[in-house]
């Protein structure tokens, strides 16, 4: 198989057709690739991370010119270029790579390794018996009052990817290719963008739905009254006092955006300051920030969040432009030569919401193993914590294990461990990564024998705020409605991957709220059981003798959600400085610890990183620099034509001409077939 028939994708760039919003951006960054090199790119010079395995099989130049106009990259655009994400330039690709840590960016990382390196001998290090990371599914028996016994499936981790239907999707290309390489197709099961999964926040003492309303166009009368009980909830609900002043003065405050985003405060200091108070930071930005790191609002570094995506004054305000990162459309330069059958799965779930796996997510990371364990030229070392990473003289990596008698010698590592724990085997040669942070999620899954028992507020779940913690003493970060997940969808209103019916729920504790508690005061599973049944039960009226019957199960995430908080991009040049002066190119790194948390982040970290260390081109991998690309149509056939006008796309010039007649004859092939 040649380099540019291994990769496979598809960018749907939805959105309006003349301008971009907050609505129609990309929220999530991609992945980072953090390694020492002493290279340095202009500002002008564009990412070219994957291009030379594309260069002869696509058809499409890097470098060819798009009616481009690059922003400068002052302080007063509020976005630099983060050229801390480098590879090392090397005359050959590594013939021997090392992989630390087995979670989903190591699996990743590997698994693109063997594609794009098919000759490279790849060994991973997990420190733990199993791989997976956090990504951890658990059949459980169960049994009913009636004495019938059957079974359902615990997630540890994550459960379920939601997809940028709102924006372009760049890094769920990444996970629609493994999903077709790995042959994963009829495993996935998705909601629909219009199924109106209800999302709801704990505050002060119910639980309030923050969905917003239900716009049917076939139903206007329901629409009506959902408005109106939408505005009703906002003007008398205690969790959005002062919502409509915030409005007001996010808007009035504009000026004052563009001198926050130059600077690197907090996400809650942002947000206080464009607000003009702090009701909404407190009430509902926390809870969200809750679900997304664990993490404290007031610490979390804004420019290094999914928010600055968004909001950063250098997006293009012409209605004639759209804004683009290079390395998202690097992304989508790269991909345009792919495997129809991956553009046929793209093209499916184009309108899916929420996408999971009918057995459990933990489908997608033994997939990944199981292609690894076939491979002969992949070693897996499962039980074997590294004890120390050094630079050897004959230009390699040494890694060392306890298990051990003789360290092996690696022509390239890539660390997708936490950065405080590689920091702590490599010496102290890596300082700025030992100041790295990260918080503890303490997972306990409910299963109740009795079905609904979260009454009518039937939903995705719900978070807590870090204005409830009088009321929050189990530190509670939110609940998963497990159960509801396939509500309806199944004939039998059992969830597909489960035996039996019942409310299952998945509690989420610890986070930010246990920031310098010691570990010797942390509950023990026993009380962990004892706190999640106590809080949900106070939180959706569960009856004691409902909760006396509850199947749980828990697991403790240590470390397992890296904290970026304030001047994190700082570190990261400290880092990358350090790496340089270190390993001199040798280790490389990547993970939750230098790019924004999730699957989709986790699986395109990986893939970027395997595609670079391939290149060999030291070029910068996870820049942000925006470009601004002319809004121009591209003729295309009838099939695709209807497509952009149903779901207009943004255009980028020529390549998406380019791009989209091989969409077009990717969807012949497919009805071909």
């Amino acid at each position: 198989m040649r380099r540019g028939q291994a990769f496979g994708g598809i960018h749907a760039l939805q959105g309006r057709r003349r301008r971009v919003t907050v609505s129609s951006l990309c929220i999530w960054s991609g992945g980072l690739a953090l390694s020492s090199t002493s290279t340095s790119t202009s500002t002008s010079t564009r990412s070219l991370s994957l291009s030379t395995r594309f260069a002869n099989t696509n058809g499409l130049s890097h470098r060819r010119q798009h009616d481009v106009r690059d922003p400068e990259t002052s302080a007063s655009n509020g976005q630099a270029a983060r050229r801390y994400a480098t590879a090392s330039p090397t005359s050959k690709p590594p013939r021997t790579i090392a992989v630390l840590g087995g979670g989903l960016t190591g699996l990743t990382t590997a698994y693109y390794l063997t594609r794009f390196m098919p000759n490279a001998r790849i060994t991973i290090y997990e420190a733990s018996d199993r791989l997976g990371g956090w990504i951890d599914t658990d059949e459980v028996t169960v049994e009913t009052p009636d004495g019938t016994k059957g079974t359902v499936l615990f997630e540890r981790g994550a459960r379920t990817i939601k997809t940028l239907t709102s924006q372009p999707k760049w890094d769920d290309i990444v996970f629609f290719d493994l999903v077709t390489q790995l042959s994963l197709k009829s495993e996935l099961r998705y909601t629909n963008h219009g199924d109106h999964t209800r999302r709801f926040i704990y505050y002060p003492d119910h639980l309030v739905d923050v969905t917003g309303p239900v716009l049917k166009p076939s139903q206007p009368f329901t629409s009506i009254l959902s408005c109106l009980a939408t505005l009703y909830s906002l003007l008398t609900e205690p969790l959005f006092k002062g919502v409509i002043p915030s409005v007001y003065n996010y808007y009035k405050r504009n000026p004052l955006h563009a001198t926050l985003v130059s600077e690197d405060v907090s996400i809650g200091h942002f947000f206080r300051s464009a607000f003009g108070r702090p009701d909404m930071v407190d009430n509902v930005l926390s809870a969200m920030i809750h679900g997304i790191y664990g993490g404290d609002v007031n610490k979390l570094s804004f420019r290094s969040s999914p928010f600055f995506r968004i909001i950063s004054p250098v997006l293009a305000k012409s209605a004639d432009e759209v804004t683009v990162y290079r390395d998202d459309l690097d992304l989508l330069f790269q991909l345009s030569a792919s495997d129809p059958n991956t553009f046929v799965t793209a093209w499916e779930l184009l309108n899916a919401e929420y996408i999971w796996f009918r057995n459990g997510f933990r489908t997608l990371t033994d997939a990944l193993e199981a292609s690894l364990r076939a491979n002969p030229k992949v070693t897996i070392r499962t039980g074997e914590p590294v004890e120390s990473v050094t630079y050897h003289s004959t230009q390699t990596v040494a890694v060392a294990t306890k298990k051990q008698t003789t360290a092996d010698l690696h022509d390239k590592v890539v660390s997708t461990i936490f950065a405080k724990t590689l920091a702590s085997v490599t010496g102290g040669k890596l300082p700025t990564l030992a100041k790295s942070h990260a918080v503890s999620i303490l997972v306990v899954n409910l299963w109740y024998p009795t079905p609904g028992l979260n009454g009518p507020n039937k939903g995705f779940g719900y978070l807590i705020p870090q204005s409830g913690a009088a009321g929050n003493q189990e530190c509670v970060l939110g609940v998963l409605f497990d159960s509801d997940r396939l509500t309806g969808l199944e004939p039998d209103g059992i969830p597909e991957g489960d035996t039996l019916p019942g409310t299952k729920l998945t509690v989420m504790m610890g986070g930010h709220l246990w920031d310098g508690f010691p570990k010797e005061l942390w509950p023990s599973k026993e009380e962990a059981i004892a706190m999640a049944k106590a809080a949900v039960a106070r939180h959706l009226d569960i009856p004691q003798a409902e909760t006396d019957r509850a199947v749980a199960r828990v697991k403790i995430c240590h470390e397992c959600i890296p904290q970026q908080y304030t001047h994190h991009t700082v570190r990261m040049e400290e880092a990358r400085a350090e790496l340089e002066s270190a390993f001199r190119g040798q280790l490389a790194v990547a993970g939750g610890s230098y790019q924004p948390p999730g699957v989709l982040a986790s699986l395109r970290a990986g893939c970027e990183m395997a595609g670079q260390i391939a290149d060999s081109l030291g070029s910068p991998v996870g820049r942000r620099m925006p470009m601004r690309y002319s809004n121009r149509r591209a003729s295309v056939s009838d099939n695709w034509s209807k497509m952009i006008k149903e779901n207009p796309w943004h255009e980028f010039g020529d390549a998406t001409e380019e791009l989209i007649r091989r969409l077009d004859n990717a969807d012949k092939q497919n009805k071909a077939k």
